[in-house]
């Protein structure tokens, strides 16, 4: 037994079984010591819609430990906003289209919560729409169009 990769993290590394030939094989086999809270998810802005945000959430890169779910939140003026879920993707909703919000993410499991992740921009929600549908306005085009 060859230990191939000593720079992952305590009780962590890869193995590899192999063969002489003729009848050679290679079976690589990978432990990784899940009793540990997880990694700095990856986060990135999915949307931003009328009243909402949505983000995008992953685990950390070489994540060993399993998450749980995340639980992100977004700050402004008007309070407090949070949602929780398995991902990959949080909204949060009954934000107020003239406010910024400040948003931050964090992993958790069984063993504890990750580091929070603070979302680098200030994120303001879109402007509702004012006027006729898209739809309807098509129709109305067509309609008008000398046939």
């Amino acid at each position: 037994m060859t230990v191939l990769d000593e720079s992952l993290p305590t009780d962590t590394y890869t193995v590899e079984l192999s063969s002489p030939a003729p009848a050679a094989f290679s079976i690589a086999l990978a432990y990784f010591d899940v009793e540990a809270e997880p990694g700095i998810p990856r986060v990135t802005v999915s949307d931003l819609s009328y009243g909402a945000i949505t983000l995008r959430v992953r685990p950390a890169e070489r994540e060993f430990a399993e998450v749980a779910s995340y639980e992100a939140s977004c700050s402004g003026a008007d309070g407090l906003f949070q949602a929780e879920g398995s991902g990959p993707y949080l909204e949060l909703t009954g934000l107020d289209e003239n406010n910024a919000y400040q948003c931050s993410v964090r992993a958790v499991n069984a063993f504890g919560s990750s580091a929070t992740y603070v979302v680098p921009e200030t994120l303001v929600p879109a402007t509702s729409s004012t006027g006729l549908p898209i739809w309807l306005l098509r129709k109305l085009i067509q309609d008008s169009s000398p046939g």
